[in-house]
């Protein structure tokens, strides 16, 4: 896909058992150091609705259209290292829990790292409405077929995971003062590669784009 980006063909998966490493600036886009031991300790507990530290959990199993591993849900604390809380973000992500060399994709309009992929696809890049061209449900099966592999891996807005197999969510690095960050959401017939309807304590899948 000409969209001059190169994209991970997973969802990023550290939570799929412990760390055994520390993440830092050698290993992380991040600036610090979180031990293994503090981000092990951020997995998600079933019982928790408070998503105002770290929190993540790992999704198990496959999307049947894509045929690609779910990987893991991470609220925004977790997904940027633990360098942004709260609800009302409205600067920029700098640093995330992307390997070195990665990080969060872009996202707030048709400019962002997921509009311009949404454009290579055929689609607007419409950030708030549907992507039509050809059609929503091509558009959605589009971001979800090889190479891209995208999947409907749902989401966390309390103690448990939801709307699995029916939609997907990511993380994008674009802060929005609204309530929340911008994100790329898709469902079977619409997909939205840059919307804030979400606050920042959800559980979304990360996708690592390569390069400035």
């Amino acid at each position: 896909l000409n969209d001059d980006n190169c994209w991970m063909m997973e969802n990023l998966d550290l939570g799929a058992m412990d760390l055994k490493i520390d993440l830092d600036s050698t290993n992380t886009n991040i600036n610090n150091t979180i031990t293994a031991a503090t981000f092990n300790g951020w997995r998600k507990r079933y019982s928790s609705t408070n998503y105002t530290s770290g929190e993540f959990i790992s999704r198990y199993g496959t999307d049947v259209y894509a045929s690609e591993r779910f990987g893991t849900l991470y609220n925004y604390y977790a997904a940027t290292g633990g360098t942004i809380s709260g609800t009302g973000v409205s600067a920029n992500a700098k640093y995330d829990i992307c390997p070195a060399g990665w990080h969060l994709p872009t996202g707030k309009d048709a400019t962002g790292d997921f509009g311009v992929l949404d454009i290579a696809l055929g689609g607007t890049g419409a950030p708030s409405s549907s992507s039509t061209t050809p059609t929503g449900a091509t558009m959605s099966g589009l971001w979800r077929s090889y190479p891209n592999n995208f999947v409907y891996s749902g989401l966390v807005n309390g103690p448990s995971v939801s709307s699995r197999s029916s939609n997907g969510h990511y993380w994008s690095a674009s802060g929005s003062s609204s309530g929340g960050a911008y994100n790329l959401s898709f469902y079977s017939t619409y997909v939205r590669p840059g919307t804030s309807d979400y606050t920042t304590y959800s559980g979304r899948m990360v996708r690592c784009v390569a390069g400035t």
